[in-house]
C-alpha cells in the first residue's frame, strides 16, 4: 500500500502544537455534546419555539449535510482501522481514537435528534455546527504546524487529511445553508404574507420540538376528564415552559418538608446518607469480588485461603441487599412519606370542604375524590426523584468513572456508546409499545363495556330478540382484544430482545478489551470478573431512564388534578376582621338583592322584602323563579352581586361564615344521610346531644315511634344516602336534626313535595314544633302547607310579584290565586 516510514504524528513537529491537538481531541466532542444537550434541555424546559419564518428552512439539505459530517468521522475510523491491519504493530494515538469515536457519538446524537424533530428549534444545532467548525479548523491548523517537517505521508494519512478538509467544508456549508435559506424564507414570507393568510384567520398548531402535545398515557379517546387535564397542562407548558410549569408545584413544598419536625428532618438526612452508601456499595461489591478472585488465584498456589477478603465481600453484599442499607433506608422513609401524604391529603380535603357551593355543584364528585386521593402522586413523584432518578443518574456517572479508571478511556467509550444506543433504541420501540398498549386498553374497555351493557340490559335484549346479535358483538370484541393483545405482547418481546441484544453486544466489546488487557498483563483476572459483575448493575438505570419520561408525565398529570384543586379559590369567604353574628330577633331583610348563576342572566333581580323575627315567610311560585336561590343566598352558598342581606341589621357578608351557618337550620327537599346509624345521623346536628335530647327531638318531629319499630331501632343503618328510609322518614329525621341544632332561623326547601297526605300531616306536626320561636322560611309548591304563614311571597323570574297573607292573595285573584 506504499506505507512510508513516518507515522501519522511525527515527533519532529512542534511539541506545543501537538499537545494542543491532544487537548482539543479529548475536549472537543464532550464540549460539543454538553452544549447541544444543554441547549436542547433549555428549549424543552422553557418551551421555546421558532417563528414560522425560521421553520421554512430546507431541512432535508441540512440533514444530508449533517449526515455528511457524521460519515467523515466514520470513514476516518475505518481508515485508521485499515491502517492498523495493513501495518502490523501500528496503532493510532489514543487521543486520535478517542476524538473520532466520541465525535461519532456526539454527531450521531445530534443527527438522531434532528431526524426526530420535524420542526426543531434551531439554535442548539447551529451552535453545535459553529463549535464543530472551530474545533476542526483548530485541529487542522495545529496538525499542519506539528507535521511541518514530515517529508512524505502514507496513503492513509492523506486519506485522513482529505476527510478532515471535506468535513471542514461541510461544517462551513451548514451555517451558510441555514442562514441563506432562512434569509430567502424571510423574503418569500414578506412578499406573500397577504396572499397566504387564511381567509377566516384560522391557525394551525404544529407539533414542534419541545412542544408537549400529549401529557400522560391516555388509554381511551373518550376519557374526557383526563383530556381536560391534559389540555390544561399543555397550555400551561406552552405559555411558560416546563420550568415554570414545574415551579407551580411548589405549592406542595410546605406539605412535603417537615419544617417544624427536627426528628423527621434528621431522618431525611439519614435517608440521604443511605442513598450515598448504596451508590458506594454498588461499586464496592464488584470490586471486592475481583479482589477475592485475585486472592484466590494468588493464594491457591501457596495454599492460602483469603478468609478476610471473602468475609468482607459477604458483608458488603449483605449491606447492599434488601436486608441491609436499602431496608434501613425504606424504614427511615416510611414516616417521612406518611407525613407528606397526610399533610397533602388533609390539606386538599380541608380545601375542598372550604370551597363554595358553586364549586361543588359544578364538579363531578368522582373527579374531586380522585383529585384529593392523588396526594399520593405528589409523594410518589418526590419518591421517584429521590430514590430512582438521582440515584440511577449517579450510578451511571459512577459507572463511567469506574470503567475509565479501571480499564481506561476505551472502556468508558464502550460503556457510553452502549448506553446511548440502548436508550435510543429502547425509547423508539417503547413509543410504539405505548401506542399498542393504548389500543389494547381501549379494546379491553370496549369488551368489558359490551359485556356489562348486554348483561345489565338482559330483559331489553330478550324482549327485542337480540341475544344472538349480542353474542356475535361480544365475540367480535374478544377477537379484536386478542389481536391487540398479541400485537402488544410481540412489541414487548421485541423490546426485550433488542435491549438484551444491545447490552450483550456492548458486553462483548467490553469483554474483548478487558481480556486483551488481562492477556497483555495490564489488568488482573479479578478486574475482568469485576467487569462482568458491574456490567449487569448498569442495566437497571438504563432501563429506568428509557421509561422515566412517561412515569414523570403520569405522576405530574395526577398531581395536576390536585394542583388545579388547590389553586381553586372559594368564592364565599369570611372577610378579615369579621365578627360573629349576633341574633336577637331573627329579622331578615333583602335590600335590593340581585344575583345570577350566569352573569348573562339574573336569577334574582332587585329583590326587596323583610321577614319579621319569629314569623313564617313562605316563598311560592313556578319552578325556576328563584325561590330556592333566595334560601341559598341567605345561607351564603353564594354571595349577592348587588344589594345586601341582613340579619338583625348585620350584613351577612360582614360576619364570620361559621357563626352565620350555626344560626341557620336547613331542611332540604331531599335530605342526604350518612351511611351510619340513625343515632349517628341525628347526633351529627349537635355532637354534644345526649340520647334523651335526641329522643325528644324525634318525638317533636313525629319520627320517634317509627324508629322504634325498626329491628335495630336507633342503631339501624340507613344505607347510602338514606336509601333504606322512605322520603317522609328522611324528611322527619332532617326536621329532628334541625330541632337538635336549635337555630334561630330555619329554611325549609320543598320539605313535603314528594310525600303522601298522611306523611305530610306528620311532617307538618314536626314543622309546627320547629317553627316555635324561630324565623322560618318555607319554599313550597303545595300551597296548603303554607296557608297559615305570616307572609307569603309570590316569586316569578327573580322578582316578587305579590306579597301578603293567604286570604289577601286569594282576593287579589293574581298569580297566587292561579297556583291555588
Amino acid at each position: 500500500m506504499g506505507v512510508l516510514r513516518l507515522p501519522h504524528y511525527p515527533s519532529l513537529g512542534s511539541a506545543a502544537a501537538l499537545d494542543a491537538v491532544k487537548v482539543i481531541h479529548y475536549a472537543h466532542p464532550p464540549v460539543l455534546l454538553i452544549y447541544f444537550s444543554g441547549a436542547l434541555c433549555a428549549t424543552f424546559w422553557f418551551q421555546q419555539k421558532e417563528t414560522r419564518l425560521a421553520r421554512i428552512i430546507y431541512r432535508s439539505a441540512i440533514l444530508w449535510a449533517n449526515l455528511g459530517v457524521l460519515l467523515t468521522y466514520v470513514l476516518e475510523s475505518v481508515t485508521l482501522l485499515s491502517h492498523s491491519l495493513v501495518q502490523p504493530g501500528w496503532w493510532a494515538p489514543e487521543h486520535t481514537v478517542v476524538h473520532i469515536v466520541s465525535s461519532i457519538l456526539a454527531w450521531g446524537v445530534l443527527h438522531l435528534c434532528l431526524i426526530e424533530s420535524p420542526e426543531p428549534v434551531w439554535y442548539p444545532y447551529w451552535g453545535s455546527w459553529i463549535l464543530g467548525l472551530v474545533g476542526e479548523l483548530s485541529i487542522i491548523l495545529l496538525s499542519m504546524k506539528s507535521e511541518a517537517t514530515a517529508p512524505q505521508r502514507s496513503i492513509f494519512a492523506a486519506t485522513e487529511f482529505l476527510l478532515r478538509y471535506l468535513r471542514l467544508v461541510i461544517l462551513l456549508s451548514l451555517p451558510i445553508l441555514f442562514w441563506g435559506f432562512r434569509k430567502r424564507s424571510i423574503v418569500t414570507e414578506t412578499s406573500n404574507t397577504d396572499e397566504t393568510a387564511p381567509l377566516l384567520g384560522q391557525t394551525r398548531t404544529n407539533e414542534e420540538y419541545g412542544a408537549i402535545v400529549h401529557i400522560g398515557n391516555s388509554d381511551d379517546e373518550d376519557s374526557g376528564k383526563e383530556s381536560e387535564f391534559q389540555e390544561r397542562a399543555r397550555k400551561r407548558i406552552e405559555e411558560g415552559g416546563w420550568l415554570e410549569y414545574a415551579k407551580s408545584f411548589k405549592i406542595f413544598w410546605p406539605h412535603i418538608w417537615p419544617q417544624k419536625d427536627r426528628a423527621l428532618q434528621t431522618q431525611i438526612a439519614l435517608v440521604g446518607g443511605c442513598l450515598v452508601i448504596e451508590r458506594g456499595l454498588n461499586v464496592l461489591i464488584p470490586m471486592q469480588m475481583g479482589r477475592v478472585t485475585n486472592a484466590l488465584m494468588a493464594g491457591g498456589l501457596a495454599g492460602h485461603v483469603p478468609w478476610m477478603e471473602v468475609f468482607f465481600f459477604i458483608l458488603i453484599r449483605w449491606l447492599g441487599s434488601g436486608a441491609g442499607v436499602p431496608a434501613l433506608q425504606r424504614y427511615l422513609w416510611v414516616p417521612i412519606d406518611q407525613y407528606a401524604y397526610r399533610c397533602i391529603t388533609t390539606a386538599a380535603y380541608n380545601h375542598v370542604m372550604s370551597l363554595s357551593s358553586e364549586f361543588h355543584t359544578s364538579k363531578n364528585t368522582g373527579e374531586i375524590y380522585g383529585a384529593v386521593q392523588h396526594g399520593r402522586a405528589v409523594t410518589g413523584f418526590v419518591e421517584m426523584v429521590l430514590f430512582s432518578v438521582l440515584p440511577m443518574l449517579a450510578d451511571l456517572i459512577v459507572a463511567f468513572g469506574y470503567f475509565y479508571i479501571t480499564f481506561g478511556i476505551y472502556m468508558a467509550l464502550i460503556v457510553t456508546f452502549t448506553s446511548c444506543v440502548y436508550v435510543w433504541i429502547t425509547s423508539r420501540l417503547n413509543r410504539k409499545r405505548i401506542d399498542l398498549r393504548r389500543k389494547f386498553t381501549k379494546r379491553s374497555r370496549r369488551e368489558t363495556h359490551l359485556m356489562w351493557q348486554s348483561m345489565s340490559n338482559w330483559e331489553t335484549v330478550a324482549y327485542l330478540n337480540r341475544i344472538g346479535y349480542e353474542q356475535d358483538r361480544y365475540s367480535g370484541a374478544v377477537k379484536c382484544l386478542q389481536e391487540a393483545e398479541r400485537d402488544f405482547s410481540n412489541a414487548l418481546l421485541m423490546l426485550n430482545v433488542t435491549q438484551s441484544a444491545t447490552f450483550t453486544l456492548g458486553l462483548l466489546f467490553a469483554s474483548f478489551l478487558a481480556i486483551y488487557q488481562v492477556t497483555m498483563g495490564q489488568r488482573k483476572v479479578g478486574d475482568f470478573v469485576a467487569l462482568l459483575s458491574y456490567w449487569a448493575q448498569i442495566s437497571g438505570p438504563l432501563s429506568f431512564f428509557t421509561n422515566m419520561y412517561g412515569r414523570i408525565q403520569m405522576h405530574m398529570l395526577d398531581a395536576e388534578r390536585l394542583l388545579q384543586l388547590m389553586q381553586t379559590a372559594p368564592s364565599v369567604v369570611t372577610k378579615p376582621g369579621a365578627e360573629d353574628l349576633v341574633v336577637t330577633k331573627g329579622e331578615v331583610s333583602f335590600r335590593n338583592v340581585s344575583f345570577g348563576y350566569d352573569p348573562r342572566k339574573g336569577a334574582i333581580k332587585g329583590m326587596n322584602f323583610q321577614a319579621p323575627g319569629g314569623k313564617i315567610t313562605a316563598l311560592v311560585g313556578v319552578s325556576g323563579g328563584g325561590k330556592s336561590t333566595c334560601l341559598k343566598l341567605l345561607f351564603r352558598f353564594y354571595d349577592v352581586t348587588d344589594g345586601a342581606i341582613t340579619i338583625d341589621g348585620q350584613d351577612i357578608r360582614e360576619v364570620t361564615l361559621p357563626s352565620l351557618r350555626e344560626q341557620i337550620g336547613v331542611v332540604p327537599q331531599d335530605p342526604r344521610l350518612f351511611n351510619e346509624t340513625i343515632m349517628d345521623n341525628l347526633r351529627y346536628a349537635c355532637l354534644e346531644a345526649n340520647d334523651e335530647e335526641i329522643y325528644s327531638a324525634c318525638r317533636s318531629a313525629a319520627i320517634h315511634d317509627k324508629i322504634l319499630t325498626f329491628p335495630e331501632g336507633y342503631l339501624s343503618k340507613v344505607g347510602e344516602g338514606g336509601l333504606k328510609l322512605s322520603g317522609g322518614e328522611k324528611q322527619r329525621i332532617a326536621i329532628a336534626r334541625a330541632i337538635l341544632k336549635n337555630p334561630k332561623i330555619v329554611l325549609l326547601d320543598e320539605a313535603t313535595s314528594s310525600v303522601d297526605i298522611t306523611t305530610e300531616r306528620l311532617i307538618q306536626q314536626g314543622l309546627n314544633k320547629l317553627a316555635t320561636g324561630r324565623t322560618m322560611f318555607i319554599v313550597a309548591h303545595r300551597l296548603s302547607t303554607i296557608m297559615h304563614a305570616d307572609q307569603i311571597l309570590v316569586i316569578e323570574d327573580g322578582n316578587i310579584i305579590e306579597n301578603g297573607k293567604h286570604e289577601e292573595l286569594l282576593k287579589l285573584r293574581g298569580k297566587y290565586s292561579e297556583l291555588w
